[in-house]
């Protein structure tokens, strides 16, 4: 059978406490020693340590309080001790007398390093208890347990106690309920309120308010008795967009602003929709609505739509109206409209091969419904070798017809009066609004001019050329200083010449 592990009493020991009943003289504990039984438990039958390791003094002597003939001794082995393990202890008596022995199961005690402490704790039976006593060590510390049998003594001595100070609004004490009474009438200042108490005077309050107040109901039902309805409230805010640069989720949406409006208003789709079908639209692709309108008159230049904006679009191969001399008969077609009463439009196109860029205007207020004719603005023979300029075509003349060493030339817009070029000193151009024009030089002209090739040489007069204008070339004749112009209208109401081109009026002198 195994030897029991546990605290017994020595035979000294017991003789110690029978002679102290006896002579009704208390006996001292001092100290308890520790030892690790030089490398193994010490038998039951050991009557000291075996190998000590620590003694130290008793830090707590007490009666148990779950058994008052049952003494508690306690010790603590402090950091500064071991390392060691402990198998074997004891209990000593003021005069060294070993009073009790125990053997136990090891237990390990670390050095200073290790940093903990240990507490050891006896138990021992005696007849009567009054015969042990302390020898206490004031330089020990409690233990937690001696600590906690003296709070818990103090607790329940305080809490059986009646014997507290009130308690104020600015010191803790104890305090009584106040009766309903007391809480309606409001005048008690050492009770506290129930809630009960706090019902009472609400509902004085309400019966004996003005019906005025009767609000307060409405509105607790109105926030649905929400009694966090301030957190509530801030929950709700937080989930919005702020006022200053909110970041919209979702499909916002804004009011549609009248057309044309043009403030810090923020503007809907619709809105942009509408404005954008107002200005006819930019380019459209070869199913897009304006070239299907386009189409629908069959592709003729000459009726295309006329709403206000930009038509950017294809000329098909079947246009009609395209510019004379146009390579093939597609090309690019972009029209300018301004919608108005007089019908104002521009068309520019650009053939198929890219090598030519053609235009024309129509102006309702000035002549009604007709087209000018196409001019062209610019072709791939421009800048020809060996034409002495930069463009072999200039106004419907090679270059060679008006230069040279000697050549100048008069080039004039006959439709507005304006000088497109002039190197012959003209001062004046007056326009009689009749296709009669006065031009005046600053100088006299010289006898000898160059007559363009398109105009017939042995014609001098107007009658016979309306579309060329011949100076007189013979010596007899006197330098003029004044040339009075006279142009023939067609019906139309347009001036054209023989080389095709309309409303100029070209002069060239040697």
């Amino acid at each position: 059978m195994a030897e029991p592990y546990g605290w017994r009493m020595t035979p000294d020991g017991l003789a110690l406490i029978a002679a102290a009943l006896s002579s009704n003289a208390p006996i001292g504990i001092a100290t308890i020693v520790l030892g690790d039984g030089g490398g193994t438990t010490p038998p039951v039958t050991a009557t000291g340590i075996v190998h000590e390791v620590w003694r130290g003094p008793v830090s707590a002597l007490r009666r148990s309080p779950d058994n008052r003939l049952v003494v508690e001794i306690q010790t603590i082995v402090p950091v500064s001790a071991g390392p060691f393990v402990i198998r074997e202890a004891a209990i000593l008596a003021s005069d060294g007398t070993v009073i009790a022995l125990c053997r136990r199961q090891d237990l390990y005690k670390g050095g200073p390093s290790e940093t903990h402490a240990i507490d050891v704790l006896a138990q021992i039976v005696v007849s009567e208890a009054a015969v042990v006593e302390m020898a206490v060590d004031t330089g020990t510390y409690a233990t937690l347990r001696t600590v906690q049998v003296a709070v818990d003594e103090g607790i329940t001595a305080h809490a059986a106690s009646r014997n507290h100070p009130t308690g104020t609004e600015t010191a803790q004490g104890m305090v009584r309920f106040a009766t309903k009474a007391e809480t309606v009438a409001g005048t008690q200042t050492t009770a506290a309120v129930t809630p009960a108490g706090v019902k009472a005077v609400v509902d004085a309050l309400v019966d004996g308010a003005p019906d005025a107040l009767n609000t307060l109901r409405e509105l607790a039902q109105a926030v649905a008795n929400d009694q966090s309805f301030a957190s509530s409230m801030l929950a709700a805010l937080a989930a919005k967009a702020p006022l200053a640069s909110p970041a919209f989720t979702g499909t916002p949406t804004v009011p549609t602003a009248a057309a044309g409006t043009a403030t810090s208003q923020a503007a809907s789709t619709a809105f942009v929709g509408n404005a954008l079908a107002a200005f006819s639209g930019f380019a459209k692709t070869t199913t897009g609505a304006k070239l299907e309108a386009f189409n629908m008159y069959g592709g003729d230049l000459n009726v295309i739509n006329s709403t206000p904006g930009v038509v950017i679009t294809e000329c098909s191969p079947t246009c009609t109206n395209t510019p004379a001399g146009m390579a093939g008969t597609a090309g690019i077609l972009i029209q300018f409209a301004d919608g108005g009463g007089d019908d104002v439009r521009l068309q520019i196109v650009i053939d198929q091969t890219g090598t030519s860029l053609y235009q024309r205007s129509k102006w309702g207020g000035g002549i009604p419904g007709i087209w000018r004719p196409w001019s062209i603005l610019w072709s791939s023979a421009n800048d020809g070798s060996g034409s002495g300029l930069d463009a072999d075509l200039i106004d419907g003349l090679h270059a060679s017809e008006i230069t040279g060493a000697t050549k100048k030339y008069l080039v004039l817009d006959q439709y507005n009066g304006n000088i497109i070029r002039n190197s012959l000193g003209v001062s004046s151009i007056i326009d009689h609004a009749v296709g009669q024009y006065t031009v005046s030089f600053a100088t006299p002209w010289p006898y000898t001019y160059y007559v363009p090739a398109t105009c017939n040489v042995g014609n001098t007069g107007p009658a016979d050329a309306p579309e060329c204008v011949v100076i007189e070339d013979r010596p007899d004749y006197m330098l003029w200083t004044t040339l009075q112009i006279r142009m023939a209208h067609r019906p139309s109401g347009e001036d054209y010449y023989v080389d095709g081109r309309p409303d100029t009026i070209i002069f060239a002198g040697m």
